[in-house]
């Protein structure tokens, strides 16, 4: 909550901290660091980029406390080594990857509430490189949210699940593991079910989870289940779509 001319212009200026992490994110930086202390002529050969540019950048990195500096040399902190090197398990930059793909639409808001909401079309299927950063992304927030979200839910002797447009499997992930007698589906774009099926695995819940890659509105969803969770895209269709889904999972 903001209370005070300071909190309103740190808010205002915000963007800028942001701006400066994405841009981090997007050049690789933390990764090229990686374990090992590099000069900025270092770290920017290995990111393919302006040695000034990525001087400039890595200070202001270091200003955040995103990075130390020692002499010329930039080395990863804790935190950075743990969240922003693509080489930790903990990575979280496929998120911040998504923040930068929304930036546009942020900057259009007043434009797009002057206007007020217009009709639109369903979008097409993303391209199989982009649903796989973007089922990451919201994979490695959810993943730390799931557990607490879920903790009302209580699913004991249900057997089957239904997750669908469960992207890569945060929250049945969290479900199979607080219920493991429980089996889940996944169901999503194709893309995304890959990212599911690799995750699974990762999170050692590979015998309790099948997949199946498709479209919402027309293809099958398999079953019975059991319980059929529906949340993760509820938000991006219209009330007429989300009955359309809720119709069609429907037992006969």
């Amino acid at each position: 909550m903001i209370r005070t001319y300071e909190e309103l212009l740190r808010t205002a200026d915000a963007f800028t901290d942001s701006r400066t992490l994405i841009a981090g994110v997007e050049l690789d930086l933390f990764t090229h660091i990686g374990k090992k202390p590099a000069t900025a002529k270092e770290i920017a050969r290995r990111a393919d980029a302006s040695p000034e540019g990525v001087e400039f950048l890595l200070n202001a990195l270091t200003g955040m406390g995103l990075l130390a500096k020692s002499g010329e040399r930039y080395r990863n902190t804790p935190l950075s080594r743990t969240y922003l090197d693509t080489a930790s398990i903990q990575s979280i930059t496929n998120f911040i990857w998504l923040a930068g793909q929304h930036w546009d639409d942020w900057i259009g808001l007043a434009d797009a509430v002057r206007k007020g909401r217009r009709p639109k079309k369903r979008p097409p299927p993303d391209n199989p490189a982009f649903r796989k950063h973007f089922s990451k992304a919201l994979h490695e927030r959810s993943f730390y949210l799931a557990p607490k979200i879920l903790r009302p839910i209580d699913l004991r002797g249900a057997r089957t699940l239904l997750d669908l447009g469960g992207g890569a499997g945060s929250y049945a992930f969290a479900l199979l593991v607080k219920y493991p007698e429980l089996h889940a589906t996944i169901f999503d774009r194709p893309a995304a079910v890959k990212v599911a099926l690799a995750e699974a695995k990762r999170a050692d819940l590979s015998e309790q989870v099948d997949v199946i890659g498709g479209d919402l509105f027309t293809d099958d969803y398999g079953g019975p289940y059991d319980v059929i969770f529906y949340s993760n895209v509820v938000h991006i269709y219209s009330p007429e779509e989300n009955r359309r889904v809720l119709k069609k999972s429907k037992r006969p």
